[in-house]
């Protein structure tokens, strides 16, 4: 597999070089979420500026608070309301 995603702050997310941005799918059950999006900080740091410059938004595991550098277990989602995100996250 040669998929080689990049993002710059202010400047989008890419695949191969080409934009990438996150669906317009707003219900839960149809929306790709992602935790644990790695294992290593600078995994966690890439995946997180590669999710909101596509249009995603990324989460604190269990809290629902904005990502925070020092975060070590987040979660990312496309644009399903934060509130139902949250919900699911918690259960």
């Amino acid at each position: 597999m040669d998929e080689l995603f990049t993002a710059i702050r202010g400047k989008g997310a890419f695949l191969n070089g080409k934009p990438i941005k996150a669906s317009s799918q707003n219900e839960l059950v149809k929306s790709l979420l992602a935790t644990e999006m790695g294992y290593l900080f600078r995994d966690v740091a890439a995946g997180a500026v590669i999710a909101t410059e596509a249009g995603g938004l990324v989460l604190i595991r269990n809290s629902g608070k904005d990502f925070d550098i020092s975060s070590q277990r987040v979660s990312s989602y496309e644009s399903v309301p934060k509130d139902a995100f949250i919900e699911a996250l918690q259960q």
